[in-house]
């Protein structure tokens, strides 16, 4: 699964539950600028920082489930839920020039069947 970023800081997260409000800013804050237009990424980072949220043994029960249900209203995660990448390690990997030529071009190098 494709997630803007694995870094979380537990103590910053669990500073972010005191409201659904500043958990879901929290989650839009770890998305970068350039990628917020990406709505599966951040469906994804909300349904990371969810397994993370899960752990904080400081918030009781009910604080996490009512935190949980407002964070994963409307979420729908893309991807295969037992490995996590964070986007910036792809584009590592990629040739941006190359993409860029791939992108402008509008061809998306799919030739059929």
């Amino acid at each position: 699964m494709i997630i803007a970023t694995k870094s979380i800081d537990i103590g910053e997260l669990r500073d972010a539950c005191l409201s659904s409000q500043t958990l879901l800013t929290y989650c839009e804050s770890l998305v970068p600028k350039a990628y917020q237009h990406l709505h599966f990424l951040l469906d994804n980072q909300k349904y990371y920082v969810a397994l993370r949220l899960r752990k904080i043994k400081s918030l009781t029960y009910r604080k996490k489930e009512s935190l949980l249900k407002e964070l994963l209203k409307d979420v729908a995660i893309s991807g295969v839920i037992n490995d996590f990448t964070d986007i910036s390690d792809i584009f590592d990997e990629v040739n941006v020039e190359k993409l860029l030529i791939l992108l402008r071009s509008g061809d998306n190098g799919y030739r059929g069947a």
